[in-house]
């Protein structure tokens, strides 16, 4: 819920925007509120088309409906898959929010959910250390919702740590030597029949041993990600239960 103190206040992030002394009658932005909610929500290219060609437009709206469409076009971005704009709407509508005082919009915590798909975006953009930084602190809002903690695991589990890049360089330069091995049994071994037994046994341990690593490696990286996701998670379950 909104304060009514702001009820007709612009916020503070608009109040420096280029279109802040446009006007328009009353039925043109009655129009054009109308044409915008009567896209289509899956329609999501045509609500940001829509919007940005009408931005200035949009502008001189009265709050409610100005917030109304610019929360559409902010989750349209996101399902439209502009992570870019994304975030940068995020930080705005977030600030908006704030600004605000804004509790709840529509009977939906929209702090919350923005502060998610901000973090869903960043990891679309490969900007893994603030998304990490959002969840993190989404977690110790509400370290019950399972939600961020499998999106935390996630995007820790994606991440490639120093050992787990080893291991690979390890694991490619085993596969160079299978097949220099390989080649060798092939065009020169030939005339020597005697030893393909051994270097057939020397390939296969090869291969045998590289996989087991790799497998190990791999089990061991999620078993670490798993490890320190139920810490964090515990410990701001612990915090919240006695913070109450």
């Amino acid at each position: 819920m909104k304060n009514d103190d702001n009820k007709s206040e612009k916020p503070y992030l608009c109040a420096v925007s280029p279109f802040a002394h446009m006007y328009l009658p009353y039925a043109d932005r009655l129009r054009l509120y109308r044409q915008f909610k009567a896209i289509h929500l899956g329609d999501f290219q045509n609500i940001v088309s829509y919007y940005e060609i009408h931005e200035a437009a949009i502008y001189t709206l009265d709050f409610d409906a100005w917030f109304d469409c610019t929360l559409i076009y902010c989750q349209a971005l996101f399902d439209a898959e502009h992570y870019g704009k994304h975030v940068v709407m995020c930080d705005y509508l977030l600030h908006t929010i704030m600004e605000n005082n804004i509790v709840q919009w529509g009977g939906e915590d929209w702090y919350v959910r923005i502060l998610h798909q901000k973090a869903r975006s960043l990891m679309r953009l490969r900007e893994n250390k603030k998304a990490e930084h959002i969840l993190q602190e989404l977690i110790k809002m509400h370290p019950f919702d399972q939600e961020n903690v499998r999106l935390l695991f996630r995007l820790r589990l994606r991440a490639l740590s120093r050992r787990r890049a080893e291991v690979r360089a390890v694991l490619v330069a085993i596969v160079l030597l299978i097949i220099i091995l390989m080649t060798v049994e092939t065009f020169i071994l030939r005339l020597y029949p005697r030893y393909l037994g051994y270097f057939e046994l020397i390939h296969n341990a090869m291969a045998v041993i590289g996989m087991s690593l790799f497998l190990f490696s791999e089990w061991y990286h999620w078993e670490k990600c798993r490890r320190s996701v139920r810490c964090y998670v515990q410990q701001a379950q612990k915090q919240k239960i006695e913070n109450r």
